[in-house]
């Protein structure tokens, strides 16, 4: 006669599997050996044919535990041996990586081990990937962020799903404590590996887990682990609820560029406090920079600052108020670009597309139609042009203007920022310029009564917002 709690347990995962629409995916499962990534596999091969899954194990060896490490290791594969399911293994030197990156071993680790989860499920096709993480890590870590100070999304715990672009992150066992888990893979008399630095409460989370919340358990609530939980749950529909409504408009006055982030000051100013500090944290988030309450307040601050003012937010990121806006920005120095256009044709980048060609001598009207496109004494022109960024020490004679002026004089009486400016291209022939892509054309090439044929230029900026 089968178990009434297996049958119980396994009945509940069942349901679950059901909810989050396993049937007939490609699953990689995250397997440390440890007891809870035991039981999630465990479940899973039982309902492999019964929900057409197909299985792929991955486990990653950190080297953190010398003979330990390699232990799990090997008893990971003997696993995947067992079940009959393909397994990738990576060994990677966590300690020497954590020397190079910086950051906690935790954070060096988390980061080696998604990254990995990552680029075997996309190689692989896997539309999931499972981890074991349960009821019991959730209030751990709900806890923790608590202690550290955090808001309302730290205290949303560790959320069920993580949707990515390939593939869906999900940890079906938050539902379950661990108890419960351990109850079961003991009745079921499967093997599992035990890390012994789990027990060592020097560290904050062991601490917590071993120490506090049986503490809290004890002296004021039996159920802390559901409670907790549950908390976790609630925060975590509120926070999702919360950032929908941010991100609707969001868009109205925050641009977003690989090297920075714009955020208009004036637009910012006028919602509430509480809106802004999210709006500052989803931002420092998507740049990977970690939202302290100190690090929000003193953007805020800057808010308040004279153009100009800098703030350091950490050793890759800086922030500069400049002009109505706030930039996050990378610390790194700008990209430096140069193109040779031999003939007529186009030079497309992330950030813009330029266009030369010969064309018909325009009308009047033809040649007010802006400044994005212009056209030029062919005569004055000659090929290879150089399509680059913009120099210190770059001269032009501005189109209308008597005598020639610096480019650097001319941004700065636009009022461009730095981070636009180098993104600018100029326009060379001859070792002399010839336009200023988008803003002025150079007095020299410009077409006259005696102009026979002429070159059209066009740029084309993508998602500018000025």
């Amino acid at each position: 006669m089968r178990n009434k709690y297996i049958f119980e347990f396994e009945n509940k995962f069942r349901s679950y599997c059901k909810k989050f629409e396993f049937e007939n995916k490609s699953i990689l499962i995250a397997v440390s050996g440890g007891i809870d990534s035991i039981a999630l596999t465990n479940l899973l091969v039982e309902l492999k044919d019964q929900l057409s899954l197909k299985l792929r194990i991955a486990h990653i060896n950190h080297s953190l535990r010398n003979k330990e490490s390699v232990r799990d290791q090997k008893f990971v594969e003997g696993l995947a041996s067992k079940y009959n399911l393909p397994v990738d293994v990576l060994v990677v030197d966590t300690k020497k990586i954590k020397r190079i990156e910086k950051g906690s071993t935790q954070e060096v680790a988390r980061n080696i081990r998604y990254k990995f989860l990552y680029e075997k499920a996309k190689k692989y096709n896997c539309e999931i990937i499972l981890t074991a993480h349960n009821m019991n890590d959730n209030t751990e870590t709900l806890l923790l962020n608590l202690f550290r100070g955090s808001g309302i999304d730290g205290l949303s715990g560790i959320p069920f799903i993580n949707y990515q672009k390939e593939n869906t992150i999900i940890r079906p066992l938050l539902s379950f404590n661990r108890n419960e888990i351990v109850k079961y893979v003991k009745l079921k008399k499967l093997q599992w590996v035990e890390d012994s630095t789990n027990k060592k409460t020097k560290y904050k989370r062991n601490y917590t887990r071993h120490k506090l919340i049986p503490l809290i358990g004890k002296n004021y609530n039996p159920k802390i682990i559901e409670t907790l939980s549950n908390t976790a749950t609630l925060m975590h529909e509120k926070s999702l609820f919360i950032n929908k409504k941010i991100n609707e408009f969001i868009g109205d006055f925050v641009i977003k560029k690989p090297n920075y982030y714009s955020i208009n000051k004036y637009e910012l100013s006028k919602i509430d406090n509480i809106i802004q500090t999210i709006v500052l944290k989803n931002i420092l988030e998507e740049l990977k920079i970690i939202p302290s309450h100190d690090l929000i307040n003193s953007l805020l601050n800057l808010l308040t600052r004279k153009n100009g003012t800098t703030f350091e937010c950490n050793d890759k990121w800086k922030a500069q108020l400049d002009r109505g806006f706030l930039f996050i920005e990378r610390k790194s120095v700008p990209d430096i670009f140069s193109y040779r256009l031999i003939k007529e044709g186009s030079i497309i980048t992330d950030e813009w597309k330029l266009s030369i060609q010969k064309a018909k001598k325009p009308s009047e009207n033809k040649l007010k139609e802006g400044q994005n496109i212009q056209f030029a004494d062919n005569g004055k022109i000659t090929f290879p042009l150089i399509i680059r960024s913009w120099r210190k020490g770059d001269v032009f004679y501005p189109l209308g203007m008597h005598g020639k002026q610096k480019i650097s004089d001319y941004f700065v009486n636009l009022k461009i920022p730095l981070r636009k400016k180098t993104n600018i291209p100029i326009v060379e022939c001859d070792n002399k310029i010839i336009w200023v892509a988008g803003l002025r054309l150079d007095d020299r090439v410009k077409i006259t009564d005696k102009t026979k044929n002429t070159i059209k230029m066009n740029i084309q900026y993508f998602n500018d917002k000025k």
